[in-house]
């Protein structure tokens, strides 16, 4: 739980490819907070010229940092992490200029499987130097609502590890729709679990391409740590674009959550609902759904069972 309930200290960790205006209006978004951030880290996987220029600018208004870093998002979150204090190892960010860069010393590499997937429940250390109490992980088309940072500070006040904005509370099956940009963690739990699991997320080593933030999600409940729902926090994040064999990319790493927090008869239901749903579609002929659905329960049954079938291309 947070260091300072009171008055917790909230950083904002953005990662981005670097395209400027959702930059531009993520950055306005949190300039324009009812209650400050306490540092933006802004995880640069491959920025554009025009993407620097907007955070020199923004960072006049704003405590920006810049952590540039390949391997992943999961791994660029837990660069973030390092350069908060809230990890331990590798750089760390001194003071602040215009714009700081940090090299995160990582190749993004696969970790053993077990290393990160126990349900963790031991207490934080004391006396720790993080600059942050809170921390919420975003992408760069995140744009939140004025009073955001205010609401989830005060719901965190008493003894909240993880506070989710949306329609209702985080249980193991509304998880999938929780995780996200309105997810705020705090550093206690985020020590405790030793950041993302770097072998779920986008752009990683692994074929689990998604489930990062499921799998963060399902330990804080697993460990009974405390999660709460507040409704009242605004964040809109526009979903991508449909393509059938992406959803193939998401559901492997969604299988590989699956395979690690769920029993059996959820994991069936997971790989058999979808393709259900698939051959209903494909009876309408209705073909992009049919084909989004059988490559949803293809996934999961890879990620589940490990076993790869021949690789899908994005666009197919």
């Amino acid at each position: 739980m947070p260091s300072a309930a009171s008055s917790p200290r909230i950083a904002v960790v953005v990662t981005t490819a670097g395209r400027a205006r959702p930059v531009e209006r993520l950055l306005a978004s949190l300039a324009a907070q009812t209650r400050a951030p306490s540092a933006v880290v802004v995880a640069d996987q491959g920025m554009s010229r025009e993407a620097r220029d907007v955070i020199e600018e923004y960072a006049e208004r704003l405590p920006v940092r810049v952590v540039e870093v390949t391997g992943g998002v999961s791994v660029a979150r837990n660069a973030a992490l390092r350069a908060l204090g809230v990890l331990r190892g590798g750089q760390r960010t001194s003071g602040l200029g215009l714009l700081e860069t940090l090299l995160s010393g990582t190749d993004g590499r696969a970790q053993a499987e077990g290393a990160h997937g126990g349900v963790l429940t031991r207490p934080s250390p004391p006396g720790t130097d993080a600059s942050a109490d809170v921390v919420v992980f975003c992408g760069e088309r995140a744009v939140y609502g004025d009073d955001t940072l205010e609401r989830a500070a005060a719901a965190f006040a008493g003894d909240a590890d993880v506070v989710c904005g949306g329609d209702g509370p985080v249980t193991q099956r509304t998880v999938w729709a929780r995780a996200g940009a309105a997810c705020f963690y705090g550093t206690g739990f985020l020590r405790d679990a030793d950041g993302f699991d770097e072998r779920l997320g986008g752009g990683g080593s692994t074929p689990w391409q998604s489930g990062a933030e499921a799998d963060l999600l399902l330990r804080a409940l697993r460990g009974r740590r405390v999660v709460r729902h507040e409704a009242g926090i605004d964040v809109r994040e526009p979903a991508d674009k449909a393509d059938p064999a992406r959803e193939r990319h998401l559901a492997r790493g969604a299988g590989r959550v699956y395979q690690r927090h769920y029993r059996g008869f959820d994991g069936f239901r997971a790989i058999v609902v979808p393709l259900g749903a698939a051959v209903g579609y494909a009876a309408r002929r209705r073909w992009p759904d049919a084909r989004r659905h059988l490559h949803r329960g293809v996934g999961h049954f890879e990620g589940l069972t490990g076993v790869l079938l021949p690789r899908p291309r994005i666009g197919d």
